[in-house]
């Protein structure tokens, strides 16, 4: 849970660089640009820092690409596929950058800043946390279920106790994907270690809810929902 400082991306022989040398630059703390990548590869994106000052490394250069900023894969009104938000990129990437060499060093359960939740008997679920100042900057796919996760505004109320959970949508005949305020993902996770840049910041303070959910075209229950820092 925590603001985007200093994401870190892979650069062209394996290492990884902290924010771009624009430090005197001023910007509005939040703003993303497109930015080039090594090699030729589509560009990726930067954040601007939140003390507004220099833009961040740019996001999202490694390979395996499933798209590229500003585009999505479903409608985005209905949530049927991966769509955009103030706090997302749209290039998810599988993890690639590391220290020794350029081996992928994989996430954990233990990178993941907050609770977990999992999809397991229930189409979706979710938890509620709230942004400080030095916030995830992934969301990242543990397992290959086809499940989706995502981080949103706003969650169902379960008719049956009152409580704030997204398993509310389902028990009242709907799917939470229609109803979902989606400000990071939704992520398919239809590969491990597959990750989405995502930007919080601009939620410092405020309550948003991490969650799982089963894909709007059938399958994948059992999802993880977890956000980290990049690697």
């Amino acid at each position: 849970m925590l603001a985007l400082l200093g994401v870190a991306c892979s650069n062209g022989d394996g290492g990884t660089t902290g924010f771009a040398e624009s430090a005197g630059t001023s910007c509005t703390p939040g703003v993303q640009q497109s930015c080039p990548c090594a090699g030729g590869a589509p560009d990726g994106v930067q954040v601007c820092a939140p003390t507004g000052d220099a833009f961040g490394a740019c996001m999202g250069c490694a390979g395996g690409s499933e798209g590229s900023s500003g585009t999505s894969e479903g409608s985005s009104g209905g949530g049927t596929g991966e769509s955009s938000g103030a706090g997302s990129s749209t290039d998810p990437t599988l993890a690639d950058s590391s220290s020794d060499g350029g081996v992928a060093t994989p996430y954990v359960i233990d990178d993941c800043l907050v609770d977990t939740p999992r999809n397991g008997s229930e189409v979706c679920d979710d938890t509620g946390f709230t942004v400080e100042a030095d916030a995830a900057n992934v969301l990242v796919c543990l397992e290959a279920t086809g499940g989706q996760i995502y981080i949103s505004t706003n969650t169902a109320i379960d008719p049956t106790d009152g409580a704030a959970r997204c398993s509310g949508w389902e028990l009242n005949g709907q799917n939470a994907w229609d109803y979902l305020d989606y400000v990071g993902g939704p992520l398919t996770c239809d590969a491990e270690q597959k990750t989405l840049a995502i930007d919080l910041s601009p939620y410092v303070g405020q309550t948003l809810y991490i969650g799982a959910h089963e894909h709007p075209n059938g399958g994948g229950g059992g999802t993880t929902a977890c956000m980290a820092h990049a690697k």
